[in-house]
């Protein structure tokens, strides 16, 4: 009798919270965007006055995907969204993703089928990664500067100082509003379907390019000034770095800045999309 594999993991290099910053990563650039965060730990069995390991589940959705299979089978709503769960296993940090085509299979439908495997194949790819991905570079003297944790362009970092001195959420609202009018724009007449960011929830679009100097170059435009915000201070981190150290640039900034716990999950996705984005037009300067 054949065993269903309802899940795939691999065991993370990093740290828990490393880990949960670079699958948020992985899963923007596998094309899903991150609609629910449970924290087993914090949330659930907290209640219950239990402690508990470190427990992060992230669902993961291609909404396209999800409305075909909703359209085709309305029951499959309770298998969605796809879950990524981070978890610690004594000395061990592991993800695991679920594997939608053997357990979509028992549907026998025709189009259930084709997106379990677009689905699959992606999650699969993202699981076979992870050793790669969280082991910490090792820098050389001669390569470029890697950035991180208190090793920030300096711009940046006197923006962190400043939004960490904030302890109240909706004034750090307020900051990011002010921070819109820092904007480099991309003219509402430059807006087109292929710097669009998809899977924000406002319309934002950003062009990237290299300066004369080589230096990378991201401008943007969107119809919210809080993702105008973001992109300022997006800009500030990443304009004059080389396309090498853009395609690198960790997006754990966001988390020093305290976006975390200032902005909803949709904005949240949105901003991490937005930024998967320029470091993909990084990417293919290089190459």
């Amino acid at each position: 009798m054949k065993i269903m594999q309802f899940e795939r993991h691999a065991m993370s290099n990093s740290g828990f919270v490393e880990t949960v910053d670079i699958v948020r990563e992985m899963i923007s650039e596998a094309g899903f965007g991150i609609v629910s965060e449970i924290d087993i730990s914090a949330n659930i069995l907290q209640s219950m006055g239990e402690v508990f390991k470190p427990y992060l589940i992230l669902g993961a959705c291609m909404p396209k995907h999800a409305a075909r299979g909703l359209e085709a089978r309305p029951e499959l709503g309770v298998l969605l969204p796809c879950n990524v769960a981070i978890y610690v296993e004594g000395d061990d940090v592991i993800v695991s993703v679920m594997e939608p085509r053997e357990m979509l299979s028992l549907l026998d439908d025709e189009v259930i089928n084709e997106l379990a495997e677009d689905v699959g194949s992606r999650l699969e790819d993202l699981i076979k990664e992870i050793p790669a991905r969280t082991t910490p570079k090792i820098v050389s003297e001669e390569s470029e500067e890697s950035w991180g944790a208190g090793n920030w362009p300096e711009e940046l970092q006197k923006i962190i100082e400043e939004f960490q001195e904030i302890d109240d959420p909706m004034e750090r609202y307020e900051v990011l509003y002010d921070w819109a009018s820092e904007c480099e724009m991309l003219s509402p007449e430059e807006w087109n379907e292929d710097n669009k960011v998809h899977g924000c929830q406002s319309e934002a679009h950003v062009a990237c390019s290299l300066e004369s100097d080589g230096g990378f170059r991201m401008v943007g435009g969107a119809d919210a000034q809080i993702v105008q915000g973001l992109m300022a201070i997006t800009q500030k981190a990443i304009n004059g770095l080389s396309p090498a150290e853009v395609a690198d640039f960790p997006a754990t900034f966001a988390r020093e800045l305290g976006f975390q716990e200032t902005l909803t999950p949709n904005r949240a996705n949105g901003f991490l999309n937005m930024f998967t984005k320029v470091r993909k037009e990084a990417r293919e300067m290089i190459k």
